[in-house]
């Protein structure tokens, strides 16, 4: 629950997949939720998100960056 809290709410990078009353995911749902990402507007803003993350991940693990001056 916390890291789907995380990708779904804070980072915006993600949307959150509905279970049935077995707590089974149909593909009918997944194939939902690839369209989402894939073909709404919902979907460039997931890719901005992803993107601006990965440089961010990018600078802290360069020389200089934050977790490369604590090795």
């Amino acid at each position: 629950m916390t890291n789907a809290k995380y990708i779904i709410d804070a980072w915006h990078v993600g949307v959150r997949v509905k279970v049935n009353e077995k707590e089974i995911a149909t593909k009918k749902e997944i194939e939902r939720c690839t369209w989402e990402v894939m073909e709404k507007e919902m979907g460039n803003g997931i890719r901005r998100n992803s993107d601006k993350g990965k440089e961010l991940v990018k600078m802290t693990l360069d020389e200089g960056g934050s977790s490369n001056k604590e090795y």
